[in-house]
C-alpha cells in the first residue's frame, strides 16, 4: 500500500498543460498541481501527447522508438520524448497518426472520430513508459475522459503484472460533462473486452463512454470542489451518469487551487490596481475598472 510518510512517485496523465496547450481548466491544474507536488518533495512525471502545435517544445527532446501494443487488434510505433517544461519532468508521446493534427480534440466543428483510439494510445503509452523506464509509480493520476482508459488498463490489462502490484489509481474530474463518447466499433481496437460493454461499465445508450466505464476501475475519484462532488450525485447535475457517481465508494471534492506565482493580485500585469488582501480598495477599484 502507498505510505503517507515518504515521497511518492506520481504519474500524472493529462491531455493539456498550461504553457504548452490549453482549452480549459484542466491545463491549469495539470501544470500547477505537479509543480506543487514536486515542491513538496514528490517525484512527478507528466505524460501528455506530442501535439503538432507543441513540436517546438518537444522535437528537441531525446526520443526512444518503441512498439506499443494497444490491444490484440492494434499495435503501432510510438516515440517517448523526455524533457522538461518549466522544470517539471515530462514525457511527450509522439504518435503522428494520432497527434499530428491541427486540432486537439476536434477539427473546429466536430470531434475526431478516432478520439477513443488516440487517447487510448496516450493512456497505454503512459503505463508502458513506466515499465520501459523501470519507474514504478505509487499513484497513476488520470484526468477526465482523455486519460480515463489508463485507469482501466492499470486495473485490467496490468492486473497480473507485479510491476504495478503496489500502484493505485485516482481519476480527477475537471468537467464531467465531457465523457469521451465514441462508437462501439472502437472496443476491440482500444482493448475493452465486450463483457465490459454493459450499462454498469462502458455502455451508454449503445455507444462507448470512456469516462463512465473508467469510474468502475479507479481506486479513488475526485473532483474540483466539494460542491461539484455533491452536484454529480444528483440527476440534475450528474451529466446523465449520476447513478455511477452514487455507486462510487469514494468521491472526494477537493477545492481547486491555483499557481499564485501566476495569479497574484499584488503584481498581476493585467490588473488595473494591485492589492494585497480582499480588504484593500484595489479589488473594488478593479471591479469598477
Amino acid at each position: 500500500m502507498v505510505s503517507n510518510n515518504r515521497p511518492l512517485k506520481i504519474l500524472f496523465i493529462a491531455s493539456e498543460v498550461e504553457g504548452l496547450v490549453k482549452t480549459g481548466g484542466l491545463a491549469d491544474v495539470a501544470y500547477a498541481l505537479p509543480k506543487a507536488l514536486l515542491a513538496a518533495g514528490h517525484d512527478v512525471r507528466i505524460v501528455m501527447p506530442a501535439y503538432q502545435k507543441t513540436q517546438e517544445t518537444w522535437q528537441a527532446w531525446p526520443s526512444e522508438l518503441r512498439m506499443l501494443k494497444l490491444s490484440e487488434f492494434y499495435s503501432s510505433k510510438i516515440r517517448f520524448r523526455s524533457g522538461e517544461h518549466e522544470d517539471i519532468p515530462m514525457i511527450a508521446i509522439e504518435h503522428p497518426e494520432s497527434f499530428a493534427r491541427n486540432g486537439i480534440y476536434d477539427d473546429g466543428n466536430h470531434g475526431f472520430d478516432d478520439n477513443a483510439k488516440r487517447f487510448g494510445v496516450l493512456s497505454k503509452s503512459a503505463l508502458y513508459w513506466c515499465k520501459h523506464a523501470s519507474w514504478q509509480p505509487d499513484i497513476v493520476h488520470g484526468n477526465d475522459w482523455q486519460s480515463a482508459l489508463a485507469i482501466f488498463y492499470l486495473a485490467e490489462h496490468y492486473k497480473h503484472d507485479e510491476f504495478f502490484a503496489n500502484t493505485r489509481s485516482v481519476l480527477s474530474l475537471h468537467n464531467a460533462a465531457y465523457q469521451g463518447h465514441a462508437s462501439d466499433k472502437w472496443l476491440q481496437t482500444v482493448g475493452i473486452h465486450e463483457k465490459f460493454f454493459n450499462l454498469d461499465d462502458f455502455e451508454d445508450h449503445g455507444h462507448l463512454n470512456l469516462l463512465k466505464g473508467a469510474l468502475s476501475f479507479a481506486d479513488s475519484v475526485c473532483t474540483v470542489s466539494p460542491g461539484y462532488a455533491s452536484e454529480l450525485l444528483t440527476p440534475e447535475g450528474g451529466h446523465g451518469i449520476y447513478f455511477k457517481f452514487q455507486q462510487l465508494d469514494q468521491l472526494t471534492g477537493i477545492l481547486n487551487g491555483c499557481d499564485y506565482s501566476q495569479w497574484d493580485p499584488e503584481n498581476d500585469p493585467w490588473l488595473a490596481h494591485h492589492y494585497a488582501s480582499p480588504e484593500d480598495s484595489g479589488k473594488a477599484e478593479n471591479k469598477a475598472a
